[in-house]
């Protein structure tokens, strides 16, 4: 077979140094192309019927990049279309999806191509529901980030967003390590610290973001642990120091005398007459199984954006998160409504 490499350059930045991206188109013996993805056990019912089509781009990084196409698999459900990827989406090489690939650009590209867009990031539009039935293909170019597009297709999108292969295998290891370690029943709480970016980057501080301040994270540590006896809290951040010497500390304090499991990692749970609140940053290069072993927690709290979110919905315990992620009058704080971005029984805190 013949092979057609796609370009990574949309999403090299987010993608860990050395990793495979896999994006790469087959030519089959009658001429067509399938993704070197097409063939998967999980895929066996995917068949393309034909047109209406909805198509998926690849916008912003990882969580901006899981919203458009779970937003995408409700909205076709609504509208009776054909979920249609990109053969650069970095999905394709992590989780099960059921969609097609536009390994030939017959379905996503060319005149017959509608682009479509929310008037707001962070706002569910109901126009982007509407059938459009003389439409061949629509293609969804921003970001869709609300739970609404996906409710009535919560369990289908769960399923897509299962992991398989090397990505399972490392989030299931990361887990089976901990839960050995820390030993017994423990409740698993996930913690995302976004920092650096927000700090480091301009555009992300004037689109509106928010770092959220230690004392949030203490507050929600304390929630937690106070309703969980044998509790275990896994910190993934995109600065490591700054977790290591500002919010691991507090973790200490909360437990109020307990093992502090997490800054050394050398802590002995065998020799602790105390067993209460326990700390761990399990931050990798691999911001997939970070979110994944987030996401594999009983409990997550979140701080601002995306990838936080992905985690605790996945996770479907409780989600604390953080009540004031925007400037006020920023972009960010504009086009969002609070209610349609985090969904009813999320925890809000300050």
């Amino acid at each position: 077979m013949a092979t057609k490499n796609v370009g990574t350059q949309d999403f090299e930045d987010w993608l860990p140094p050395n990793s495979e991206t896999n994006q790469t188109c087959l030519e089959t013996p009658n001429g067509s192309w399938i993704h070197i993805y097409q063939s998967a056990p999980w895929r066996a019912g995917v068949k393309d019927v034909g047109a209406p089509y909805l198509c998926v781009g690849t916008p912003g990084r990882l969580g901006n990049m899981m919203f458009t196409f779970a937003s995408a698999v409700g909205i076709a459900a609504l509208t009776k279309r054909t979920v249609v990827v990109l053969p650069t989406s970095p999905l394709l090489r992590h989780f099960r999806l059921q969609a097609l690939v536009d390994c030939d650009g017959s379905r996503c590209s060319g005149e017959r191509v509608v682009g479509v867009s929310e008037k707001k990031c962070c706002t569910f539009d109901p126009n982007m529901t509407s059938p459009r039935p003389k439409v061949r293909s629509l293609f969804i170019r921003k970001y869709m980030q609300s739970w609404r597009y996906f409710a009535q297709a919560e369990a289908d999108v769960r399923r897509q967003m299962t992991a398989y292969g090397d990505t399972a295998a490392r989030v299931s290891a990361v887990i089976a390590r901990l839960r050995q370690e820390l030993g017994g029943t423990v409740t698993l709480v996930g913690v995302h610290v976004r920092h650096g970016d927000i700090v480091r980057v301009a555009r992300f501080r004037e689109h509106g973001y928010r770092v959220p301040p230690v004392g949030y994270f203490l507050r929600a540590i304390s929630f937690f642990a106070a309703r969980h006896p044998r509790i275990a809290f896994l910190f993934s951040t995109d600065v490591k120091s700054y977790v290591q010497d500002t919010i691991l500390p507090l973790c200490e304090q909360v437990q109020g005398g307990g093992p502090f499991f997490g800054r050394s990692g050398n802590a002995s749970l065998k020799k602790a007459t105390y067993v209460g609140v326990r700390c761990r940053q399990i931050s990798t290069d691999d911001p997939v199984v970070d979110l994944l072993t987030l996401a594999s927690c009983d409990h997550v709290i979140m701080s601002v954006g995306t990838f936080g979110w992905w985690a605790g919905w996945l996770a479907g315990g409780d989600v604390v998160y953080y009540n004031h992620p925007y400037r006020p009058k920023s972009t960010l704080w504009n086009s969002t409504k609070m209610e349609d971005f985090f969904p009813p029984g999320w925890i809000p805190m300050a």
